[in-house]
């Protein structure tokens, strides 16, 4: 009975520990969330002056509607119609029909943005923007419960909130100011990843269906839900259920945006038509990595190829890392073992980009689907010294923010 009773005293004394830990995780989080914001939008203002007077013109006597043109232009424009509009009242912009463009879009954002703006009477835009900074938080706070669940959390506090800073801070998170689908996508993605890795089927059915009506990148995670249920649930009936609801809204749409695109071939046909996009197995991506290292001298597209290279290696070396665990290397054990979900939706949702064809400027963009890779970089920090650790985070939100800056500004073509 003593033995009982001071079990139950030492569980409550962690209990009650872990409550203020877990406020000033949340505290850090949140002000590092606010703070990277606010320094983006700094460095966007700097690069859109810089822009409106290289050529010797007078300084703009107002900058504020040149920031408000580039945090509603390209894909926000088009959300933006859509929400307004719907699929095919969007006046004409080209000579074939609109809704062969409009429909490669998936419904959750722009709906979204109609619910929110009906209710608050905001505009779509700004609605829109409002759901990017909120769910780029939520992501942000995806991001830290998903890397409490890794084994060596447990040696350094703070790797949830250095990870949740990192991951918030990548290359092309401009789009978390914007009327985009990345932040609302990786919401729904990181915590579908954490109800995956927590065995809530339920949780994970709905967040993953959710995450399928916002891009099509989602299909990595039916893959991964299907193989979770495989290998930690495969008796239970309420887990099958779960994967086979989960991509209903994904199959769905391109059920619904097919029958309206018969005439050029479907969802998939609209998409090559309207957008130059198709699966072509990493052909135009090969081709134009080879011109642009033997040819091109546009900043944007170097930096561009930097990224496909960065990320494709990065790919390559966690699936390495998770490979060795699998065959018992305790060196990559903890890193990769329990994380394989975060890896295999990570790779799944590169590879889908590596292997298609499109705009390829916005492949920095369109990788931020695997961010999520970046959840064991805190870990590897651990091999530096506390400076150098220091020192490297602050070049990455640096160099980051000026990348994402710089894209959407200079830059004169699409993210």
């Amino acid at each position: 009975m003593a033995q009982t009773e001071s079990a139950m005293l030492k569980k409550r004394a962690q209990t009650v520990r872990a409550v203020p830990a877990a406020k000033s995780e949340a505290t850090l989080v949140i002000a590092g969330y606010v703070a990277t914001r606010a320094f983006a939008l700094l460095v966007l203002f700097a690069m859109i002056f810089a822009d409106a007077t290289k050529d010797g013109d007078s300084v703009p006597r107002n900058i504020w509607p040149l920031v408000w043109d580039e945090l509603n232009a390209w894909d926000a424009e088009w959300l933006a119609r859509i929400a307004e509009h719907g699929y095919f009242d969007i006046p004409p912009v080209g000579d074939e029909p609109t809704h062969w463009q409009s429909l490669a879009f998936f419904p959750g954002m722009p709906y979204l943005m109609k619910a929110v703006s009906t209710v608050t009477t905001l505009s779509p835009q700004v609605a829109g923007i409002v759901i990017s900074l909120v769910s780029g938080l939520v992501f942000a706070f995806s991001v830290a419960a998903l890397v409490r669940r890794m084994p060596w959390v447990r040696a350094s506090a703070l790797s949830p909130v250095l990870a949740a800073l990192l991951a918030t801070t990548a290359p092309m998170t401009i789009t978390f100011l914007m009327p985009y689908t990345e932040a609302l996508f990786l919401a729904l993605v990181g915590w579908g990843l954490v109800a995956i890795v927590d065995k809530r089927w339920a949780g994970a059915a709905a967040l993953v269906f959710a995450a399928g009506l916002v891009r099509s990148t989602a299909l990595g995670l039916f893959i991964v839900l299907a193989i979770a249920v495989v290998v930690n649930a495969r008796r239970n009936p309420r887990a099958w259920v779960a994967v086979v609801i989960a991509p209903l809204g994904w199959a769905g749409y391109l059920w619904w945006s097919s029958s309206h695109l018969a005439d050029v071939g479907g969802y998939f046909g609209a998409q090559e038509r309207g957008w130059d996009s198709r699966v072509d197995g990493g052909v135009a991506t090969i081709a134009w990595l080879t011109r642009t290292l033997t040819e091109e001298t546009h900043v944007g597209y170097i930096l561009t190829t930097a990224t496909i290279i960065a990320v494709t290696l990065t790919a390559a070396w966690a699936f390495v890392g998770w490979v060795r665990a699998l065959v018992g290397d305790t060196r990559t054990t903890d890193l990769w073992g329990r994380a394989w979900p975060v890896l295999l939706f990570s790779c799944l949702a590169i590879g889908q980009i590596l292997v298609s064809d499109g705009l390829m400027h916005s492949r920095p963009r369109l990788f931020l689907s695997g961010v999520l890779l970046l959840i064991v970089v805190p870990a590897v920090l651990r091999n530096f010294t506390t400076r150098t650790s220091a020192w490297l985070i602050v070049t990455w939100v640096v160099v980051s923010t000026w990348f994402s800056a710089f894209m959407l500004v200079p830059f004169e073509w699409a993210i």
